[in-house]
């Protein structure tokens, strides 16, 4: 009986003096909890795009465009190859028009790459946007277009575009366009085949702003609850180590006392 008395002190020791107390462990786990919070909220955060409002230039009530029946002959310009213009003066209509202002916010649709390509008849001569990111700015040899350029959209689709005025875009930048559906143009890709590609006349453009992808929120939330278990970590060993030290001390002092020998520490 008595042997095994000091093997249990011996046990109980051995638990308090491990490598994480009771209260540590209850630390950790709740940091833990944290860290899977952040992760979860991070990667909803991460899956939100939500695109700004027009900024405070943006007309949202824009002016009248060309008549309908002025822009019948571009379906038979559809499919040409792009910058090739059999109607100039339906894109010159179309560019004085996005000129003085456009069709404005308001009246302007999501118009999605499918939406144009098989309806181009329904959205001719309409106000449409876009987004995706700017792939190609390039100055244009066609008369009465400052730049052009395309936009690939999140599904990896193809637009084209003219503007009369740079509108301040940029290669790689997201962003969303305002403009009126011209017609269907074709370009050749880089391995030399046939694409065709939404032509878009723009009048307005702008930033889309975009959620961090939610493994840099994850990765975020492991870097600073890391930081913290660590801080946790160090806080509760020096307290472990003054608790030893203490109880070392005391030890000792009951030791000489027993012995009757002088403490000098005293």
């Amino acid at each position: 009986m008595r042997d095994s008395q000091p093997e249990n002190i011996s046990r109980r020791r051995s638990r308090r003096q491990g490598l994480l107390t009771r209260r540590e462990q209850v630390r950790l786990a709740m940091l833990v909890a944290l860290l899977a919070a952040l992760v979860v909220a991070g990667r909803e955060l991460g899956t939100r795009t939500t695109p700004p409002p027009p900024s405070p230039g943006f007309p949202e009530v824009g002016t009248a465009g060309p008549e309908k029946s002025l822009l019948d002959e571009v379906a038979e310009i559809d499919y040409q190859k792009l910058g090739v213009e059999d109607n100039p003066e339906a894109l010159r209509l179309l560019l004085d028009w996005v000129s003085s202002g456009g069709p404005g916010a308001a009246s302007s649709v999501y118009a999605s790459y499918s939406d144009l390509i098989e309806f181009p008849g329904e959205y001719r001569g309409k106000g449409v946007f876009v987004e995706g990111q700017v792939i190609r700015v390039a100055e244009s040899a066609v008369p009465g277009v400052l730049i052009e350029g395309q936009l690939m959209d999140g599904g990896r689709d193809i637009y084209s575009f003219f503007a009369p005025t740079e509108l301040g875009l940029f290669e790689g930048a997201s962003s969303r366009l305002y403009a009126v559906f011209y017609r269907i143009a074709g370009y050749e890709n880089r391995k030399g085949e046939l694409e065709v590609t939404p032509l878009l006349i723009l009048w307005g453009a702008e930033p889309v702003g975009e959620a961090a992808p939610w493994w840099k929120w994850g990765a975020a939330a492991v870097a600073v609850t890391a930081l913290i278990v660590f801080g946790v970590f160090l806080v509760s060993r020096y307290e472990a180590e003054d608790r030893r030290r203490f109880r070392q001390e005391v030890r000792r002092r009951r030791s000489s006392a027993s012995n009757g020998t002088p403490n000098s520490a005293v």
